[in-house]
């Protein structure tokens, strides 16, 4: 049975246990081997540091490779005042050296392999987290695509005419596959927030829904992609529940400096009465600071949604 499948083990490795509590489980994983071998022979029958391996590797694998060394040191200086009757003296004897040097070899074995266990259970839960993280993220994706393509249909359709619509539908998708392409792809390069915004939104302008202003601002690379997910879920939002959801609704986006940081506000208007979700989806989870998005701040007044994101420069 692999030791990473014990639940109980696992829990243990993936705790995370403030200094304290990590140095009493230290001082322990020291006191007990060396109490059991006090009682059982005071160390006279062999060699004294036998029963402190089994505490250094726990210690490694539990808590981590400074608490493994940490639980060799102790031992060592432990094992060789009190469990000898006459205590090592690597200094000077040849032997005694010869058996410090082992046991240190044996402890930083011990250690490296504990602590590399340690790690690869961690980084596999990790991994899980991030591909369940990714796989909701799809499904709100995929769902939300659905929408907006229908969405854009019934746009489209009201605001051109018949022979035109397969046109300018197919025109609109296009766009949509370019702001997704964005979001994807963006976020290694500065770009600017003008030209980033008018991407975001270009799948969902009618005419004049809506009105962009602002001044040149080079957008940090760590700030292009969570920007362009918050602009596409907000403008996701504003199809299916808000200002682009009604013939006379139009979404104000507008940015400015604020010292060295620049502050983009949406509002909306013109759309239908606003009703405060009454949960969060993840959705809302698009909508958090994070990254260079130092501030992200979302409400729902009466005759429209408002945002205000809060970008920071990169230190």
């Amino acid at each position: 049975m692999r030791v990473d499948r014990i639940p109980f083990v696992r829990r243990a490795i993936l705790a995370d246990r403030p200094i304290s509590a990590n140095v009493g489980w230290t001082a322990l994983a020291v006191l007990v081997p060396a109490l059991f071998r006090w009682f059982l022979d005071h160390g006279t029958s062999g060699v004294p540091f036998i029963t402190f391996f089994p505490s250094i590797l726990l210690t490694s694998v539990l808590l981590g490779w400074q608490y493994g060394l940490a639980t060799a040191i102790v031992s060592g200086v432990i094992a060789n005042r009190l469990l000898r009757q006459v205590p090592l003296h690597f200094l000077t004897e040849s032997s005694d050296a010869l058996l410090f040097v082992l046991f240190a070899i044996d402890s930083l074995v011990i250690i490296f392999s504990g602590n590399s266990l340690r790690n690869v259970i961690r980084s596999q839960d990790e991994a899980r987290v991030r591909e369940e993280a990714l796989k909701r993220e799809l499904l709100h994706r995929v769902k939300n695509l659905f929408t907006i393509v229908q969405s854009l249909a019934a746009l489209t359709a009201r605001n051109s005419a018949p022979e035109e619509f397969s046109e300018k539908f197919g025109s609109r998708l296009a766009t949509l596959g370019q702001a997704n392409d964005l979001i994807v792809s963006a976020g290694d390069e500065r770009a600017d927030v003008e030209a980033l915004v008018e991407r975001a939104i270009e799948p969902f302008r009618i005419e004049d829904n809506f009105a962009c202003s602002g001044p040149h601002f080079a957008l940090p690379p760590t700030a292009v992609v969570p920007l362009a997910l918050a602009l596409h879920e907000l403008c996701t939002n504003a199809v299916k529940y808000g200002a682009l959801s009604a013939p006379e609704g139009k979404v104000t986006i507008s940015w400015k400096m604020q010292g060295d940081d620049l502050l983009i506000e949406w509002t909306e208007s013109g759309g239908p009465a606003v009703v405060p979700p009454s949960r969060q989806g993840l959705g809302s989870m698009l909508l958090r600071p994070r990254n260079s998005l130092k501030d992200i701040r979302l409400s729902f007044a009466p005759d429209g949604a408002r945002c205000s994101i809060l970008v920071t420069p990169e230190d």
